[in-house]
């Protein structure tokens, strides 16, 4: 359990496995909400067992006063709006948008690099590797625009406040530039896309996500 308190909320359990993944944004809104919540992770070998119980055949799942929904954005979307005074979802109905256009944008960011993880053979991973980081690829190309949308409010997503965008973008962009994928330089952001570099950094010198980080080490 985490140590906050809660204020009439509802019980929640966050079901993932044990590493970061799709869950960690979730995760880390619900700390800095302050939110208290059960962090159910299993280990790779209990997903065969568990995911026939999942709505969709996918995690992470949330169980709210026993009700389970599953996907990422809606549970980040509905984790941010639990405490409007935090401000990690916008009450201003365009901001909200958006936060939900750009959220859309990280995930099929997303969507082009993860199938690459599955390719066995190292010389076609590669390749499609150097075709991603193509300066006329798709996903450089979303990146660009991505980046050239941050201008408004150095240092944050939308307006002047961490959102679940922040965070969503921030475990995404740290996967990206975390030096495991073969072919994509540690250095992308931060020689090419200086608004969502400064983005990651500042949502990685938060306390409330240092504590967490620290607390909870990646196993990946």
């Amino acid at each position: 359990m985490s140590s906050a308190t809660t204020q009439q909320l509802p019980a929640l359990k966050l079901t993932y496995f044990d590493f970061k993944g799709r869950a960690e944004p979730i995760r880390l809104a619900l700390q800095i909400a302050g939110i208290s919540f059960q962090d159910h992770r299993f280990a790779s070998a209990e997903w065969k067992t568990l995911k026939p119980s999942t709505p969709f055949g996918q995690v992470p799942v949330i169980s709210v006063d026993g009700k389970v929904v599953s996907q990422t954005v809606p549970i980040l979307r509905y984790v941010g709006k639990l405490k409007p005074d935090v401000g990690l979802y916008p009450t201003d109905p365009f901001l909200a948008l958006k936060v939900d256009e750009l959220m859309n944008v990280v995930d099929e960011m997303d969507g082009i690099m993860v199938p690459t993880m599955y390719v066995k053979d190292e010389t076609e991973k590669a390749r499609q590797r150097a075709a991603i980081m193509d300066t006329t690829s798709r996903f450089m190309d979303l990146l660009s625009r991505f980046d050239r949308s941050l201008s408004e409010h150095p240092g944050y997503c939308v307006g002047n406040v961490t959102t679940v965008l922040d965070l969503h973008l921030y475990t995404w962009a740290s996967w990206i530039i975390g030096g495991t994928l073969d072919g994509v330089p540690t250095t992308l952001l931060s020689e090419g896309f200086p608004a969502t570099a400064t983005i990651v950094k500042r949502v990685g010198e938060m306390k409330q996500v240092r504590e967490w980080e620290e607390a909870h080490p990646d196993k990946e």
